[in-house]
């Protein structure tokens, strides 16, 4: 089982070095060849401890989309047969982290997080660890599978990485990485704007993004960052399928 970090610090710090002037200009990522990147954004997802466990519940209903007090009870149905499945999956491939010994991080450091993720930061590796509760976001764990891997596709620079599964009063969480951005600041929206029409979103609503096939949602400046090079780094986006890239 991987060890979880031991930790003292704070997530995504934002140096206080900020310009008293303007935002920085943003720079995109270098790009790279589209050839593996679906291989990539697998292999950053975990590798085979990504498709393991997306193959354990490949075979299970799929979530529907809510419209009414049936439908929502149907997924939770599916997201309770899923996390069963899950749950043995953790323990046969001993992937079941210390649910206690997180919970005690989680409290020391000052609970960070917010209604989806609760997030813990291991300084000896520059790694946020963050155990997410499912049914706040996602209808079912096959889709935070397939946002997960969305994310790392489109939004390489900050991966998220399947470490294991942990209990908790919510029940089984996920429990995954993402590299620590030392940011000199968020990036307001004048900002984020033409690095997603780069992409070919246009902004729709306050901090919400749309293309033809994604709906790209909450990039606030709390969830895209800017590294001292001028970088921007995507960390916590909503993402939703426009069409049936990103299952129910």
């Amino acid at each position: 089982m991987d060890q979880q970090p031991n930790s003292k610090d704070v997530t995504h710090r934002t140096k206080s070095r900020r310009s008293a002037h303007r935002e920085p200009e943003p720079k995109s990522p270098k790009t790279e060849s589209e050839g593996s990147a679906y291989d990539r954004a697998i292999q950053a997802a975990g590798g085979e401890k990504y498709l393991a466990a997306t193959k354990v519940i490949e075979s299970l209903p799929r979530a529907v989309r809510p419209n009414s007090k049936v439908t929502t009870q149907v997924n939770a149905a599916v997201r309770a047969a899923e996390e069963a499945a899950l749950r043995q999956h953790a323990i046969t491939e001993e992937l079941l982290h210390d649910g206690a010994h997180f919970e005690l991080q989680w409290k020391a450091q000052g609970e960070m997080g917010g209604a989806e993720n609760d997030i813990i930061y291991d300084e000896l590796t520059g790694l946020v660890w963050k155990r997410n509760r499912i049914d706040v976001m996602h209808l079912s764990w096959r889709q935070f599978f397939e946002r997960m891997l969305a994310h790392n596709l489109y939004f390489p620079e900050a991966p998220l990485r399947l470490e294991g599964f942990v209990e908790s009063e919510a029940g089984l969480c996920p429990l995954f990485t993402q590299p620590d951005v030392h940011a000199v600041s968020g990036a307001i929206r004048s900002v984020v704007e033409p690095f997603m029409r780069e992409r070919g979103y246009a902004r729709k609503g306050f901090d919400d993004y749309h293309s033809e096939l994604l709906a790209v949602e909450d990039l606030h400046e709390g969830n895209v960052l800017i590294d001292e090079d001028g970088c921007l780094h995507v960390i916590d986006p909503v993402i939703f399928a426009k069409d049936r890239i990103i299952s129910a």
